[in-house]
C-alpha cells in the first residue's frame, strides 16, 4: 500500500510519499454510511458521511496503517 500527498501553492510544491509495509492487510471491511437531503423549491442540499468499523489489519496483530477510513461529502444542486 502506498500514499502520495501533493501540496501545491504559488511559492513551492511539496510531495510526501509514504509506503506501508504490511503483509497482513484486511481484505474486507464493514462500514457505516448515512446522509440526508433537503429539497427546497428547485434547490437540493445534501450531506453524506461514512466510517469504517474496523481497523485496516488482517487478524489484529499488525497496526499499519494506524487509522480507520472516514469520508464525507456535501452537495449543493439545482433541480431542472
Amino acid at each position: 500500500m502506498k500514499q502520495k500527498d501533493v501540496f501545491e501553492n504559488p511559492i513551492s510544491d511539496i510531495i510526501l510519499e509514504s509506503e506501508f509495509e504490511n503483509e497482513n492487510i484486511r481484505k474486507n471491511t464493514l462500514s457505516l454510511a448515512t446522509g440526508a437531503d433537503i429539497n427546497f423549491r428547485n434547490f437540493v442540499f445534501a450531506a453524506r458521511i461514512g466510517w469504517d468499523l474496523y481497523n485496516n489489519n488482517g487478524n489484529g496483530t499488525s497496526s499499519t496503517p494506524r487509522y480507520k477510513n472516514v469520508w464525507g461529502g456535501l452537495t449543493l444542486g439545482i433541480r431542472l
